[in-house]
């Protein structure tokens, strides 16, 4: 038993004795960095990402080329982390990323101790170390609410006072829309190392129905409509009386607007990293697009009292119309970033569209439509309830001027002012004839050359996760 004991103490003191030796042979001298001059061995997380490794290598063990070379001290010329693998794509995992901006390229890093914020461009290169080390986010969105309103269209005289008929007592402005509500949701995924996305954007504004009104109270002379209604009859169940009776020298004449906008597009969106020196930062963007206008326009008449009840003798005198705005865009957007946390953009986009419009006008009551009374006349006994469509090319382009405010890593508040201007359009306002309304083809011919210019603020979150 004590001979064993013996010759394991003997067998330990020769094996440390091996270790002494070849630690000896290959110790570092005093002052010198164990991985070569420079080098950094303070580390915890693996120092190259991953997927920047070569095969089967441990990011943990530092290596060299050939195992029968020197130690990287003797030989500063080999790389410390293998053959291929570039030391300046090391990422700080410590540093804090930039603004989130609504979209747009891979946040930057802070500047390191005595760098300006304006020298970006340095730090480019980490992009694809970030990527590979899984620290960037492949998802974008955000959602946001819009308060919108449009500008003046056209103003088409309705009624007015046969005693002062330079009055103008009720016009289609006096309902125009005013400020409306809606929102905007934003969704888009990164690829190509977040130097590419895709998006897709939708939006909408809900106006309510304006209202105005002019009656007979108070009028030295009659309720009158500039609108010609001549050679059109209604009956209101009593047999056919001419539709001017019940719009001219009547109590109330009523006038409503409902407008409604939807916006949907998809872009492939290309980000541009800022030269160096720079503070500003570039996208483009290329996309499809599918704008949907509606507005609706009714002038109804009271001849009996001022309430509207659904009688027979009321009439109404509706148009709607609807534009279908299918096509391409461009655009692009600069973002000027004057701090980590904080940043201003400017966006625009333009396209091209083709138009479907759809139009609908009729003139009647609770009764039925009013009918054309023409004896040997092209449109005799038509009804006035006509329908048509019109295919034609419109333009729409877009202007934004905006901000972002980082909250978080991932999430930070957007808010800015947005113009949307549209020609070629069909408006209501538009489709009332400038001759008689008997003469159908002036009906049925849809009016195309209208424009319009929303605009209003949006403010909401934008999120990266």
């Amino acid at each position: 038993m004590l001979a064993s004991k013996r010759q394991m103490a003997v067998w330990l003191l020769a094996t440390f004795g091996v270790v002494l030796e070849a630690s000896a042979q290959y110790a570092v001298p005093a002052g010198t960095a164990p991985y070569g001059p420079g080098a950094v061995v303070d580390y915890q997380l693996p120092a190259v990402p991953p997927a920047l490794m070569p095969a089967g290598q441990d990011p943990l063990v530092p290596v060299h080329t050939n195992p029968n070379s020197p130690p990287a001290w003797q030989n500063p010329a080999a790389p410390v982390y293998g053959a291929g693998v570039r030391t300046s794509m090391v990422p700080n995992h410590t540093e804090p990323h930039s603004v989130v901006s609504l979209y747009g390229p891979p946040p930057m890093p802070a500047p390191e101790s005595g760098e300006s914020a304006s020298q970006p461009g340095k730090h480019a290169d980490l992009v694809g170390a970030w990527c590979a080390d899984g620290l960037c986010s492949d998802w974008f969105g955000g959602v946001y609410g819009l308060i919108m309103t449009r500008d003046n269209e056209n103003d088409v005289w309705l009624s007015y006072d046969s005693a002062f008929p330079d009055y103008k007592l009720l016009a289609s402005r006096h309902a125009d829309m005013d400020w409306a509500g809606g929102f905007e949701t934003r969704l888009g995924r990164y690829f190509n190392c977040r130097q590419n996305a895709w998006e897709l954007v939708y939006w909408g504004l809900f106006p309510n129905v304006r209202q105005a009104n002019a009656c007979d109270c108070g009028l030295v002379g009659d309720l009158r409509t500039w609108i010609r209604f001549d050679n059109l009859v209604y009956d209101p169940g009593t047999g056919n009386e001419p539709v001017d009776d019940f719009f001219n020298d009547v109590e109330r004449h009523r006038l409503l607007r409902s407008f409604q906008f939807q916006n949907v597009e998809v872009n492939l969106l290309h980000f541009v990293w800022p030269l160096q020196d720079s503070c500003w930062r570039y996208s483009t963007a290329l996309g499809v697009r599918y704008f949907r206008f509606d507005e609706g326009l009714q002038f109804a008449s009271d001849r009996v009292d001022e309430e509207f009840t659904g009688d027979p003798e009321e009439m109404a005198y509706t148009i709607d119309v609807v534009n279908h705005l299918v096509g391409a865009q461009i655009g692009g957007r600069v973002t000027y970033q004057p701090a980590s946390w904080f940043n201003l953009f400017a966006d625009a986009k333009l396209g091209l569209f083709g138009n479907h419009i759809r139009h609908r006008s009729s003139i009647g009551g609770s009764n039925g439509f009013a009918v054309v009374n023409n004896p040997g006349g092209p449109f005799d006994g038509e009804v006035i309830d006509i329908r048509s469509s019109k295919d034609d090319v419109a333009i729409l382009g877009e202007l934004a001027l905006g901000g972002n405010y980082q909250l978080t890593r991932a999430i930070s508040l957007t808010g800015g002012y947005r113009a949307v201007a549209l020609t070629g359009v069909a408006l209501s306002t538009n489709q009332i004839p400038l001759d008689n309304i008997w003469t159908v083809d002036s009906v049925r011919n849809v009016d195309s050359n209208g424009s319009l210019i929303l605009h209003g603020a949006f403010a909401g979150v934008s999120i990266n996760y």
